[in-house]
């Protein structure tokens, strides 16, 4: 297993990182120059970190629960093929919004950005979160950016329903982070937490 530690533009960290090979096939949904998975694993420090989920629904702009319907090739930041990443672009289905920039115009589609590829080619996931897939539906909070894109609120800002790997998504998010608090029946029961999420988003409206 190769290792590597070298700088890298993320959104949600700040950091130098560092960069554990993990293999996968090449490929690229568009243009076959992208892995179709992940390769490396990356973790760093966040920008913003939060230790319960009413700060977390607090920072978030939109509150949702949705299915992801399509994933594209995103932005490319970065100039040389040794500082770039390209994100991926999800594109959501909303079925529930709960907290929302404008709750009455909820549209049709909603789209954020994850960490996707280095400029090589190779796929990349920062701090446990797992790349999304169309398919899936999972609660998301998001942030809005400067550049009016948006992100999730933090690594622990996604929580899939149904997909391949439900539950909360970012690093041991059962120990640490703000989901940690709830208990692992919650945890365990889709409807448990879609009532937390619930509750938590009319507090953070108020």
């Amino acid at each position: 297993m190769e290792t590597t530690t070298r700088p890298v533009r993320l959104f949600l960290i700040a950091a130098l990182v560092v960069v554990t090979s993990c293999g996968a096939d090449r490929g690229d949904p568009s243009s076959r120059k992208y892995a179709v998975e992940p390769e490396l694993t990356s973790q760093g420090k966040e920008v913003r970190h939060y230790d319960d989920l009413a700060e977390m629904a607090a920072g978030s702009d939109w509150i949702l629960r949705a299915k992801v319907t399509d994933v594209r090739v995103g932005k490319t930041y970065g100039d040389s093929v040794e500082d770039q990443v390209i994100t991926r672009l999800v594109v959501l289905d909303p079925i529930e919004v709960v907290k929302g920039v404008d709750v009455e115009g909820v549209p049709d589609t909603l789209t954020f950005e994850e960490e996707g590829w280095q400029g090589d080619g190779r796929g990349y996931v920062m701090n446990g979160v797992l790349w999304s897939r169309p398919g899936e539906e999972a609660w998301f909070f998001l942030r809005r950016t400067r550049d009016g894109s948006y992100r999730l609120t933090s690594s622990f800002g996604r929580y899939t329903l149904v997909g391949k790997d439900e539950g909360p998504s970012g690093l041991e998010p059962a120990d640490e982070g703000p989901w940690a608090p709830e208990s692992a029946t919650v945890l365990s029961d889709r409807m448990a937490v879609s009532e937390v999420v619930r509750a938590l988003a009319r507090k953070a409206v108020r």
